[in-house]
């Protein structure tokens, strides 16, 4: 029985096995967060914000939630052509896109900024147009944001300045400028409390500089690395051209990154199980709980099937590696499909049965298989139990058994689904070709059986 769930959710990974179906945009995203918006003015100099929408997914329809505030963090009804709304919920089908246009509708300029929750990563690029006596005489564009502990921009005297709050609590963001010759010169502090927007003139802000300043800037938390946003727009002469996102990007919110991996990972499986006829995720509510205590590095799911538990301090030991991150999910996520199908899938041993759907889970998302092994390594390496003793005893002693056989486990399987030579033919090369195309034949995901046979066969 359990080989033929197992060849049933496997051959349900063909259709996702076109390589295309593995490539989101990098600046897709499930929480979008857009550090400015401009609406309205008088007839001579009016602006107008379109935010363009595209949902990359070949599969799945995307619903998105936008909230809008105002400087002050408040709730601000827009008008986006759905009438006057402090929030909008849309749904954009797979590989759609959706363009919201605000109607200019307020006769003073309105600023503030906007926050996007998606159901799957979501490709948002945010344009602004200048009017001036009805003629467009400007128009620029930049990607939606991420939270970032620094930002770094070039800068003029008249470079324009967005940064705002993103959490409950009040911000001191400090904007440092450094010269041309890298001089750090006067700092200023700008507070923001919950949610609040500034937006301004470097020059403004800073009377003191030089006329002929021309460098760069720094923003960050003032007194404790803080998460904020920040947007930079170049203005030379009466010109005005957006700017590379100068977010640092290593250390942006582990929240927003468990959420993206999270909700890719659960829709793969949605469609692999269905396909399969083992089960349908959807049919009861899946909650995700992501804690920021300080408590052990761990993440786990609740045995009616309820809810996947990850601690921040997991998403620090994988800081570097979404693919790992993938696989945490993927493994939990096992064990709600457990929960839910009444037994194994797979194997006897439930961690040895959610390893392996983790790890089928990370495929069929367009993630990396093999990120299984560094996760139990940094595990391993975490909790001091990578030792030869260590191993053995939990392989005699504990059910989760050591990282070793786990790590051994998941690629003797992979070996085994590679060698099938349908899947071999739609499934390993299809992956192997777009993200491991400099690996020996040998190495799973190229079916190391058949290499040895045309050796054979040509012998």
């Amino acid at each position: 029985m359990k080989r033929l769930v197992c060849l049933f959710i496997c051959a349900a990974l063909l259709p996702l096995s076109a390589p295309a179906q593995y490539f989101d945009p990098e600046s897709a995203h499930t929480n979008l967060y857009f550090p400015h918006f401009a609406d309205g003015g008088p007839i001579n100099d009016r602006w107008q914000t379109s935010i363009v929408l595209l949902n990359p997914s070949w599969t799945s329809e995307a619903s998105l939630t936008l909230r809008f505030y105002d400087d002050r963090g408040r709730p601000l009804a827009l008008d986006l052509g759905y009438g006057l709304r402090s929030s909008l919920a849309i749904r954009i089908p797979a590989k759609g896109t959706k363009v919201l246009r605000s109607r200019m509708a307020s006769p003073r300029l309105v600023t503030g900024w906007a926050k996007g929750d998606a159901s799957l990563p979501v490709q948002a690029t945010v344009l602004f147009r200048q009017y001036q006596n009805g003629r467009p005489v400007v128009e620029l564009s930049a990607v939606a944001a991420e939270p970032t502990l620094m930002y770094y921009s070039i800068a003029t005297k008249w470079t324009g300045v967005a940064v705002v709050n993103p959490s409950e609590e009040p911000l001191d963001v400090l904007i440092s400028p450094i010269d041309r010759n890298g001089n750090d010169l006067v700092e200023t502090t700008v507070s923001l409390a919950a949610h609040e927007h500034r937006s301004f003139n470097l020059g403004a802000l800073m009377p003191g500089l030089p006329e002929d300043f021309q460098g760069s800037i720094l923003i960050g938390a003032a007194w404790e690395p803080r998460h904020l946003l920040a947007w930079t727009l170049h203005v030379d002469r009466g010109l005005i051209s957006t700017l590379p996102s100068g977010a640092v990007a290593r250390f942006g919110s582990h929240r927003d990154r468990i959420w993206k991996v999270y909700r890719k990972v659960v829709d793969s499986a949605t469609w692999i199980l269905r396909d399969a006829g083992v089960l349908d995720l959807s049919a009861k509510p899946l909650r995700l709980t992501i804690s920021t205590k300080r408590e052990p590095i761990n993440a786990y799911a609740l045995s009616d099937g309820s809810e996947i538990y990850v601690t921040i301090s997991l998403a620090e030991l994988i800081n570097d590696s979404p693919s790992e991150l993938a696989w945490v999910i993927g493994h939990e996520l096992g064990h709600i499909v457990q929960a839910r199908y009444g037994g194994n899938l797979f194997l006897e041993n439930p961690e040895l049965d959610a390893d392996l759907f983790g790890m089928l889970a990370c495929l069929g998302a367009g993630y990396d298989p093999y990120a299984g092994a560094g996760t139990l390594a940094k595990l391993s390496m975490a909790s001091d139990t990578g030792g030869l003793l260590a191993q053995i005893v939990n392989d005699l002693f504990d059910t989760h058994q050591s990282y070793n056989t786990r790590i051994q486990n998941m690629f003797d399987h992979l070996q085994k689904i590679c060698d099938d030579p349908d899947l071999n033919e739609t499934l390993c090369k299809a992956y192997k070709s777009v993200y491991h195309p400099h690996f020996p034949e040998w190495v799973p995901l190229e079916s190391p059986l058949s290499v040895l046979r045309r050796g054979l066969n040509r012998r």
